[in-house]
């Protein structure tokens, strides 16, 4: 990458003169650095999806463990909850 840093500043030098040269090449160098992610950026971005997807395994398992417990309970503390429950269809046979 630096020889061809350097090959674009020889021929812009030759055009331009040295301090534009050397202006346009740090302009353009601190644009490029600004925009585009380093293997670093996404090694990082990976993680954290990583993270989130493993967040997001567990709040399903807490929401289905917490369904189930709501549905136990209403069922014990209501007697004609279960006759409800079975006149939904597929639910209880």
């Amino acid at each position: 990458m630096e020889t061809l840093t350097l090959k674009l500043y020889d021929r812009l030098k030759e055009k331009l003169g040295a301090e534009e040269a050397t202006l346009l090449i740090e302009f353009i160098d601190l644009k490029v650095r600004g925009e585009v992610a380093t293997k670093e950026d996404v090694a990082k971005l990976d993680k954290r999806i990583t993270d989130l997807d493993k967040g997001i395994t567990d709040l399903e398992w807490k929401l289905k463990l917490y369904f189930i417990l709501l549905a136990v309970l209403i069922i014990f503390t209501n007697p004609k909850a279960l006759e409800l429950f079975g006149r939904i269809p597929g639910l209880i046979k």
